[in-house]
């Protein structure tokens, strides 16, 4: 049972959060599509330039230098195309001081001669010193790579065993020891374009710079100027593609060019924004602090994009993370709105079936509105009335009912409640007297009276009456309170199903979701008047009520129950139970109370209490307690263990009738069900005994002995005691001194043992055990009738007799909840 439990706990819980798991994996299929759109990517990219702006140029390290080919430069040497002299010229000051690596990233076929370079340079090129590109045109060049989003974010490395080669940027990595040498190299640039540290080609040239400058540094020779070369765009402005190359070295010999994040963490990062803005907007309390919450997480993955970005040169993919954000706020407000949809239509449907909404008004709205015509009649000095219909979203009023006059007696034919007469009592939703004259009878006043429920008019009631009548405003109040009920009534009678699109209040703005919502609140209102009115009667009822649970714990007691317990001296009866407030109020043992609430909770067995209230200063009030069980039936379907269940206390009084009657007696019946009575044995022996004693009717007192932990029986006739007292008086009178009665109690039965000293004759004996009421001897009629109503309440008399030990007498009884 523990395995199957389990398994039906993981299948609910399953069922429940198969909704959340499909919208998460609908809102991650979406974000794939698109990443593979483009659409993350542009965020990324634009995050990154945003965190280029606040974190500003890196501080500059001179490991990689810059020596610009620009305008200066073209001013000093001329025009390009330039000879190898002029290279050389620049390539012997930068070797004088040992730099790590000169290269020379232009395209060859633009700034490099056809001509073989002269022998010095050529030396310096096959030593590995210099690098520049092949004069050949589409193999080895260096290139830079335009991004989806218009932007230059990496430069191109090519790849070794592709047609066009590995680019003359994977060359110079090569010869640095450094990685990678193939595919994309992203560019961490390292500021602006004047961040890199740059130097003058024409200066460097004639020697300007001390050769310590160049000592173990990397030397990157490029073009610059708008006049020489096309700027390409990147995050930090426009810039020379040599530029571009040179901060991208300066990134990979500084390490910090950049990682890219793993995949995994982008997906564990988006599946868990998904995942928790589901979950957050639907278990979110308020509007504006889930939308702080996703506004919040949003900024976090912002900052951990920029301390990555800043602290470790991961570039950590935002847009994903962040769509699936969106999306997932999105999903959870739709699956919110399904979900708050079903449960209102649900709850709509509930309220309306519980508030006993019951179709056929038309077959009982004649009866009502007869009722009501008399009513008005008896109020008020009514000579006529007139009933207008007004249909749901309709502004003209029907005349749908006539008493005491016609339709050819109405003068007033506006029938627009925008209009005058009806204008003022529409808006007033209060009766008002007509401002026009409505009957061609002009000695007639008229009253119109709204009927309305919750904002939605259902028509008026027009009142006419004599102009010389007086109405009160007493009568006025009363005429409304009485329409506010019709209108109360007619409202239950109609059905009004809370569906999808039921519009409650005509507002043509509002969503279905609304719509059921203002239904589900109508139908609430409604329910609440009912349950107003019956608590009103319940509560102002002149018959004391107490309703408890079927645990016993005490839901509602009326004024008039409080008032009766307390005289009792029970002053508030909620912090006991049903079982305190029994044992206080009648003073029996708690076992005998809690033995008759659970026959009652578990049989419905109902029990009838009565005592005497006596303060001294009268004959006292007799009061009846009526302990019952009642049950809410339920709608056809549902399970009938489900149907609400409670216990009801009733106290009534009335004159007390015999005022010797001071003890408890329970002696009342459920329905069906056979009386039902409890009888303490232990007190009803010592009683009989006594008044045998008192009577003299047995040569001494008997000895009575009490063995039984509880003596309390319940029992199904009120004919027991009377049994009880009839055995023991026969078996006691006229016997000799010496008698013994016993009570004890085995499992299931409480055991009253009489034993006399004297013998019965065998003929005796065996008529008692089953001979017939009517073929009993005359003297042994009384025991005979005694053992049949024993037998009524599921008892038993055995006898025997022998001189040896006497007569004994067992009289066997069943306890609470036996027999």
């Amino acid at each position: 049972m523990g395995v199957l439990s389990r398994l039906s706990r993981w299948r609910l819980r399953a069922r429940r959060a198969r909704p959340v798991a499909l919208a998460v994996a609908a809102v991650l299929a979406i974000v794939a599509g698109l990443g593979a759109a483009g659409l993350t990517g542009a965020i990324d990219a634009s995050a990154r330039r945003t965190y280029y702006d606040v974190r500003g140029p890196r501080p500059p390290v001179a490991r990689v230098l810059f020596v610009a080919i620009d305008q200066d430069t073209a001013r000093a040497w001329g025009p390009p195309p330039w000879g190898w002299d002029r290279y050389e010229a620049l390539t012997d000051a930068i070797l004088a001081g040992e730099p790590r690596l000169v290269a020379l990233l232009e395209p060859g076929p633009r700034v490099a001669p056809a001509t073989p370079p002269p022998p010095r340079l050529a030396a310096s090129i096959a030593a590995g010193r210099v690098v520049v590109p092949p004069p050949t045109p589409g193999f080895g060049q260096p290139a830079v790579a335009l991004d989806t989003t218009g932007v230059v974010e990496a430069i191109e490395l090519g790849d070794p065993d592709e047609l066009r080669g590995a680019t003359i940027t994977a060359e110079v990595i090569r010869r640095l020891g450094l990685a990678p040498t193939r595919g994309r190299l992203a560019v961490n640039y390292v500021g602006p374009p004047d961040a890199l540290p740059t130097l003058p080609a024409h200066h460097v040239a004639r020697g300007d710079l001390p050769p310590a400058t160049f000592t173990g540094r990397v030397v990157i020779v490029g073009v610059r100027g708008e006049g020489f070369t096309p700027l390409v765009p990147t995050p930090v402005g426009g810039m020379s593609p040599g530029e571009v190359h040179a901060h991208a070295l300066h990134g990979l010999v500084e390490r910090v060019a950049w990682r890219a994040a793993p995949a995994w963490l982008t997906f564990a990062l988006s599946l868990a924004c998904a995942l928790g803005a589901v979950l957050g907007v639907r278990r979110g309390a308020a509007a504006w602090a889930t939308g702080l919450a996703l506004a919040a997480v949003a900024a976090a993955l912002g900052v951990a994009g920029y301390l990555a970005f800043t602290r470790a040169a991961v570039a950590l993919g935002v847009g994903a993370p962040v769509t699936a954000l969106a999306l997932g706020a999105v999903a959870g407000l739709l699956l919110e709105r399904r979900d708050a949809r079903a449960a209102a239509i649900e709850l709509a449907r509930t309220l309306a079936r519980r508030a006993g909404a019951e179709p056929r008004w038309e077959d009982r709205a004649a009866a009502h509105h007869e009722r009501f015509v008399d009513a008005l009649r008896a109020c008020l000095d009514v000579d006529s009335v007139v009933w207008a219909e007004l249909p749901p979203g309709a502004f003209h009023v029907e005349l749908a009912g006539w008493w005491g006059v016609t339709a050819a007696d109405v003068r007033e034919q506006r029938r627009d409640v925008r209009r005058d007469p009806w204008r003022v009592p529409a808006a007033s939703l209060r009766p008002e007297w007509a401002n026009r004259v409505f009957l061609r009878d002009d000695t007639r006043r008229t009253l119109i009276v709204p009927l309305d429920t919750y904002g939605r008019l259902h028509g008026f009631w027009l009142v006419n009456v004599r102009a010389e009548a007086t109405v009160t405003p007493a009568q006025l109040r009363l005429v409304a309170v009485m329409a506010n009920q019709l209108a109360l009534e007619r409202d239950r009678l109609t059905e009004r199903p809370a569906a999808p699109g039921a519009h409650v209040g005509d507002d043509a703005l509002a969503s279905a979701v609304v719509d059921v919502v203002r239904a589900a609140r109508h139908d609430a209102h409604r329910l609440g008047q009912v349950q107003d009115r019956q608590r009103a009667v319940i509560e102002h009822l002149p018959v004391g009520v107490l309703s408890a649970t079927l645990w016993g714990e005490i839901e509602h007691a009326n004024a008039a129950m409080r008032r009766f317990l307390a005289a009792a001296g029970v002053d508030d009866p909620r912090p006991l139970g049903l079982v305190d407030v029994l044992v206080r109020v009648t003073g029996v043992p708690a076992a005998a109370a809690r033995a008759v609430v659970r026959e009652l909770a578990s049989d419905g067995a109902a029990v009838r209490l009565e005592t005497r209230l006596d303060d001294g200063s009268g004959p006292g009030v007799v009061v009846t307690l009526v302990l019952d069980r009642v049950r809410q039936p339920l709608d056809a379907g549902e399970a009938d263990e489900l149907a609400p269940t409670s216990l009801v206390l009733t106290a009534s009084d009335r004159p007390a009738r015999d005022l010797a009657a001071l003890d408890w007696r329970w002696a009342a019946a459920s329905a069906g069900a056979g009386a039902r009575h409890v009888v303490d044995v232990g007190q009803l022996v010592r009683e009989a005994a006594a008044e045998l004693a008192a009577a003299g009717a047995v040569a001494g007192p008997p000895t009575v002995e009490l063995r039984a932990g509880s003596t309390v029986v319940i029992t199904r006739g009120d004919e027991v005691a009377e049994a009880v007292r009839a055995i023991l008086g026969e078996s006691l009178q006229g016997g000799p001194a010496g008698a013994r009665l016993v009570v004890e109690d085995d499992a299931d039965v409480v055991t009253i043992r009489i034993v006399v000293p004297a013998t019965l004759p065998a003929s005796d004996v065996a008529a008692l055990r089953g001979a017939a009421p009517g073929e009993a001897p005359a003297h042994l009629a009384a025991l005979v009738r005694a053992r049949e109503l024993l037998a009524r309440s599921n008892g038993r008399l055995e006898i025997d007799s022998d001189l040896e030990h006497g007569t004994r007498v067992a009289i066997r009884l069943p306890k609470p909840g036996q027999g």
